[in-house]
């Protein structure tokens, strides 16, 4: 059984209304919807904004390898490095040198839009020192650069926007 609410105005029996919104309502804020994204979209699917994810994504990667590589090193008490192939933007963790029967897992590959030099071999020893030859890595892309150093007596990793 339903019990509509009812309210006496200026002797008249009205029915409240409900809450709500009407299609006029709703089409009209999915238009306004619609043209936001159409102005805005643009922006973000630029080639400036799709290139600098990259070159964060590659320096995420390699800043992460190269973490990974001393942590390896400093848990299980040994010598690990990481080295970077710039021809062809691959990378590998190896255990004493390398080599690929020393080769600890999979390894990875950076997006080929992005641009690094710099060191490309980080030993790391069971202390979580590092040696290394250079001053560390640079990736870039178009006007975008990081810069990536190790800490040699520490093995810390910093990146730095350049």
């Amino acid at each position: 059984m339903r019990i509509d609410l009812f309210i006496f105005r200026k002797n008249r029996i009205t029915k409240k209304s409900k809450k709500g919104l009407t299609l006029v309502e709703i089409i009209m804020a999915a238009a306004i919807m619609g043209v936001t994204a159409l102005v805005l979209l643009p922006r973000f699917v630029q080639e400036s904004y799709l290139e600098s994810n990259k070159l964060r994504a590659a320096v995420t990667e390699l800043v992460s390898s190269i973490r990974l590589a001393r942590q390896t090193a400093v848990t299980k008490g040994g010598h690990y490095l990481l080295y970077i192939n710039f021809s062809n933007n691959q990378y590998a963790i190896y255990n004493n040198s390398y080599s690929v029967a020393n080769q600890v897992g999979n390894g990875g590959t950076f997006n080929s839009a992005v641009n690094c030099s710099g060191t490309n071999q980080f030993d790391f020893y069971a202390l979580g020192n590092a040696v290394f030859s250079g001053s560390g890595l640079r990736c870039s892309v178009k006007n975008s650069a990081y810069d990536i150093t190790v800490d040699p007596t520490t093995g810390a990793t910093d990146v730095e926007k350049v």
